[in-house]
């Protein structure tokens, strides 16, 4: 029984996840921004898996406090922490903020995720032999991403924000896989595939008919979570850092996520703010 920490487990691809790991009985870890929709899913995975430990516990992602309070939660309750899995995320078709002030966006499919890995890393260090799985997306090889002091601040929204994001989520990946390469720890990312979720239920008009098409012709969350699962946990996966998944093997990354200069600069930038709050 592994110790595995997922977020954003109360639907989607993050629910599908946890009911697989509940059936293989493992020992999950809920990290959730609606406590009680997470505490019905723990209702429901210990009554279909009984042999499998279920624990929930509430961290928005995109309030920094709340991942603060999370991590030190985690850190006092557990010894060690096996597998990562960091899959809350947003699509936003309107322009929104953190309640730190970031654009929501990449404030909370980056910024949060950082600091929430950041904090909680000295358990997966204690592992015999730990795992992070990034839930990301192909939207991140046509993302862009331009170092100014605007960058987590200015507005955004849609399919430009969202790429941005994914985008520096792959970098992250690679830069903390190069960070953690003589520890005992993979670093991988992972595209699930065009999945039928609530991620791409928006507010405008236009996301209504494009989340509803979305919907009938995308895969379930079923089929997408099975690729994440096996990068968390097969052998196959155990020796390989810094590379980027999809069900039908590796994706190349393209040249804005192998810029070096790019990732080292966003990293010092990412490091200050987090720093400061």
């Amino acid at each position: 029984m592994k110790k595995v920490v997922i977020t954003g487990a109360t639907s989607g691809i993050g629910l599908a996840i946890a009911k697989e790991m509940a059936f293989i009985g493992h020992h999950l870890i809920l990290g959730c921004r609606n406590i009680e929709k997470a505490e019905k899913v723990q209702q429901e995975l210990s009554l279909a898996a009984p042999e499998c430990k279920i624990d929930v516990l509430e961290v928005d992602l995109a309030d920094l406090s709340s991942i603060r309070d999370f991590a030190d939660l985690m850190n006092r309750k557990y010894k060690y922490i096996d597998v990562l899995i960091n899959n809350a995320g947003v699509f936003s078709d309107t322009k929104k903020r953190t309640k730190d002030g970031y654009e929501l966006t990449i404030g909370t499919n980056f910024l949060g995720q950082v600091l929430l890995t950041k904090l909680i890393l000295p358990l997966i260090k204690k592992a015999d032999k730990g795992r992070i799985v990034n839930i990301s997306s192909e939207a991140a090889l046509f993302g862009r991403i331009k170092i100014t002091d605007s960058l987590f601040t200015k507005e955004g929204k849609g399919f430009i924000a969202y790429s941005k994001s994914k985008l520096a989520q792959l970098l992250y990946n690679i830069d903390l896989a190069e960070e953690l390469k003589d520890e005992n720890i993979s670093v991988n990312a992972v595209h699930p595939g065009h999945v039928a979720t609530n991620i791409w239920k928006g507010e405008s008009l236009l996301m209504k008919i494009i989340g509803s098409m979305n919907t009938k012709k995308n895969m379930s969350s079923e089929k997408a979570a099975k690729i994440c699962v096996e990068v968390a946990l097969s052998d196959e996966y155990s020796n390989k850092t810094g590379m980027f998944y999809e069900k039908d093997g590796e994706i190349a990354y393209n040249k804005r996520c192998l810029d070096n200069d790019l990732r080292r600069n966003l990293m010092q930038m990412t490091n200050r703010i987090l720093m400061k709050k």
